[in-house]
């Protein structure tokens, strides 16, 4: 178990460094309190889940669209 904690701390840290160099993710984090890590894993989990039951997909290839334009 201690390992699976060791792991996580250090992942943790990797992610958290390279997130800090994204701005609205830094404005995300001090607008709400929530940690930088877990707010965009909470969001690729919210998109995961809606491609995986298909819900909304007009609006995520719309977004991906724009997203590329």
């Amino acid at each position: 178990m201690e390992q699976l904690r060791q792991m996580h701390k250090r992942y943790y840290e990797v992610a958290d460094r390279q997130l800090s160099t994204v701005g609205a993710v830094r404005a995300f984090e001090e607008k709400t309190g929530v940690p930088k890590v877990y707010g965009v894993a909470g969001v690729a989990a919210l998109v995961g889940s809606m491609v995986f039951f298909n819900v909304a997909a007009p609006l995520l290839v719309n977004l991906t669209g724009f997203g590329y334009a």
